[in-house]
């Protein structure tokens, strides 16, 4: 592993991180690398229900650094799913004591790196199309295969348990919570335009003096407010089924996995649901004006749009579908 410093002016507390919506969307627009919130996520810790909340009230300000941050935890975790004791406890002891930021260039869809040994370390050759927190992180974790093998696994070493694979629905639930955070920051920076900007419609018979008081505009707040609730509560739920898992790493079932993977599939797909229908209704309540690039709600829907295209939603549809039909589990895969 290598661990790249820190550059001395993101060292200080707070330095000069945005602090409000109109600056989220200057840093998203300017598109900088975000040196300094990152370093201020690196002095967090909890356990999983309140990081995934983390990554939603993150989310809710900046989507970018809310997925940077999902990342991380999953990354910063990843030794508990593949590690020896051992190891476990010297990675998580140079992690903390160094403040590490985590990264990854993993993305199964892409060829495998091919791995070599020399001089007593692991060479890395091949290339991969993305590699999140990259240019942040001060370790990125990487994936391959060992030349001449052709296994990522290793005889007599390694003995696979079902916990092992509990990073996929774990990342999906990542995700899920990042579509919600996006969400809920589109929804409340509609609401303050609502009140402060929108008027009122002049051409009606029920003439309203603001447009926070419009029938139609109450019932679109009140409509996509629940949904997101709802989704929020569903994606809660996953997080609960991971928490117990966690209990009982060494025995948990595949049973117990395949039914956390189910609902954490059913939150990813009304999690994008709800999200890309927020980005959109919200012009609808806010009006054109609010399309502008200042006001940044069309980074909401871009977001999320950009991102759940990952990996297709109808087979997270159809997992479920086939669970509530048919009673099968989704077996491990690298998506599911």
């Amino acid at each position: 592993m290598t661990v790249y410093a820190t550059p001395s002016e993101v060292l200080t507390t707070w330095g000069s991180n945005p602090r409000s919506p109109e600056a989220w969307v200057e840093r998203d627009r300017a598109n900088q690398t975000p040196y300094a919130e990152v370093q201020l996520l690196k002095d967090a810790g909890q356990d999983w229900t309140t990081a995934l909340r983390v990554v939603r009230a993150v989310s809710a300000g900046d989507g970018s650094i809310g997925q940077l941050l999902g990342y991380h935890y999953l990354w910063a975790w990843a030794a508990r799913l593949v590690g020896t004791s051992e190891q476990v406890e010297s990675v998580e002891q140079q992690a903390t004591e160094g403040t590490w930021f985590f990264g990854g260039a993993v993305n199964p869809r892409d060829d495998d790196l091919s791995i070599r040994e020399e001089g007593g370390e692991l060479v890395f050759t091949g290339r991969k199309s993305f590699s999140t927190g990259g240019r942040v992180s001060d370790v990125t974790v990487l994936e391959g295969v060992i030349e001449g093998t052709e296994k990522h696994v290793f005889d007599r070493v390694f003995v696979p348990r079902v916990y092992n694979t509990l990073n996929v629905p774990l990342i999906q639930l990542i995700f899920a919570n990042l579509y919600l955070g996006i969400a809920e920051g589109a929804l409340a920076t509609a609401a303050t335009y609502t009140r402060d900007k929108t008027r009122a419609w002049p051409y009606t018979p029920d003439l309203k003096q603001r447009g926070s008081e419009e029938f139609y505009v109450l019932e679109a707040y009140g409509d996509l407010r629940s949904k997101l609730w709802a989704a929020e509560a569903l994606a809660e739920r996953g997080a609960e089924l991971i928490e117990g898992i966690n209990e009982h790493a060494d025995t948990v079932t595949g049973q117990e996995r395949g039914e956390a993977a189910v609902v954490i599939a059913a939150a990813k797909q009304v999690a994008i649901g709800v999200g890309l229908e927020i980005g959109t209704r919200v012009f609808d309540v806010t009006g054109a004006r609010a399309t502008a690039s200042s006001v940044g709600l069309d980074i909401s829907w871009r977001n999320i749009r950009t991102h759940s295209l990952h990996d297709p939603i109808a087979h997270k549809r159809a997992e479920v579908g086939r669970y509530a039909l048919l009673g099968e589990l989704p077996e491990p895969t690298w998506y599911t």
